[in-house]
């Protein structure tokens, strides 16, 4: 047995366990790449979700104060609001001769919040906007649903 056989496989330990642990680090790496991606995604499903839902309320509360309540009768081609007749869904927040916009009330428990216009100078069209949050930051979402009749 000579000294010179063991002294060349003294390094092979070493290098042989920085790739193992190099190829595991790359592994882990793209893993939670993956994942990262995954939940981003995820997010923005989950917030256009309550940004669509948002805009399904403004339309319902819409067609409610349009068709059951008849809170805004078309007089000689002007909207007629009767404040007596309007919802606790919504508050005024612009009003023109044929046109009046919406927006929701404050509502601490909800984050979410809605716009919709009701437009009856052609027809009816009302045009209703959710968002997934009130504020005005990077992550806000805006779904929208219109229909005339």
């Amino acid at each position: 047995m000579t000294p010179t056989a063991s002294y060349n496989q003294k390094g092979f330990a070493l290098l042989f366990t920085v790739l193992v642990v190099s190829l595991l680090l790359a592994i882990s790496l793209s893993i939670s790449n993956i994942t990262l991606r995954e939940l981003v995604l995820s997010s923005a499903t989950r917030d256009s979700h309550i940004a669509f839902y948002a805009a399904d309320t403004a339309l319902e509360c819409a067609l409610y104060l349009d068709t059951k309540k008849n809170a805004l009768p078309l007089a000689n081609g002007v909207i007629v609001l009767d404040p007596t007749l309007l919802s606790s869904c919504a508050v005024v927040d612009t009003v023109t001769p044929t046109k009046i916009a919406f927006k929701s009330q404050p509502n601490p428990p909800s984050p979410y919040c809605f716009t919709f216009t009701i437009d009856k100078s052609s027809g009816t069209r009302i045009e209703a906007r959710g968002y997934n949050n009130c504020t005005d930051n990077l992550r806000r979402v805006e779904r929208g649903i219109r229909i005339s009749y």
